[in-house]
């Protein structure tokens, strides 16, 4: 009896571990995908990004994450990017203004994703 609940308890401890170690993989992913996708930024502000954003996002439909920019870039968007996206350009009338806005959402969208990884 003793025996069979060791080895119940060695499995479950195992399937733990390997829940844990695929998340923490996914994590790592994640990081560096917003790491780059932040680095990009910076040198070409939202041009070639979409390979980076697509890779990051799994389920279209969850906007938890960079939504302005998935909707800037025409990748993976939803209804909430968009409108967001379009509150955003309406609020300014110069085409340069609407981009910098823009520009600064989806970074600030970027910093914060990268920083909700960092507090899992």
């Amino acid at each position: 009896m003793l025996a069979a609940m060791a080895i119940i308890y060695a499995a479950w401890q195992a399937a733990q571990s390997k829940r844990d170690l695929i998340r923490e993989r996914r994590l790592e992913f994640e990081l560096g995908l917003l790491a780059e996708i932040r680095r990009q930024m910076s040198i070409t502000q939202l041009q070639h990004l979409s390979g980076y954003v697509g890779a990051l996002i799994v389920d279209p439909a969850d906007e938890t994450d960079i939504p302005v920019l998935r909707a800037a870039l025409g990748v993976k968007d939803g209804p909430e990017g968009r409108r967001r996206l379009e509150s955003l350009r309406e609020e300014v009338l110069d085409s340069s203004s609407r981009f910098d806005r823009t520009l600064v959402a989806a970074q600030d969208e970027v910093d914060i994703a990268i920083q909700r990884r960092i507090e899992e």
